[in-house]
């Protein structure tokens, strides 16, 4: 299992001009860590939002959208994918 912890709300935004199109573009980015059961420990990231995409809070959340089945069967990674905050666990009643 997988979960990304965005660890600040601040965005990284970095803007260019592509060197083989000419093109502008602009690149948002929060830092994140990808928590995965099969690891000792998270491995720091950066998580990319979209254009219109609103920073998301500090916390763990899990991927929405991470895989669909494309034309002939392919396995295919979501373009624009989707963060789910992982909600905590209520505890456990007192008997």
């Amino acid at each position: 299992m997988q979960k990304i912890e965005i660890l600040s709300a601040e965005v990284r935004v970095k803007e260019g001009v592509s060197a083989k199109s000419g093109k502008a573009y602009v690149l948002r980015e929060q830092d994140a860590a990808l928590h995965d059961s099969s690891e000792k420990y998270p491995r720091e990231c950066k998580w990319p939002l979209g254009r219109d995409v609103k920073p998301y809070a500090p916390g763990m959340y899990v991927v929405a959208n991470p895989l669909t089945v494309g034309d002939f069967g392919s396995l295919q990674r979501h373009r624009d994918l989707v963060l789910v905050p992982v909600e905590a666990k209520a505890p456990a009643a007192a008997r």
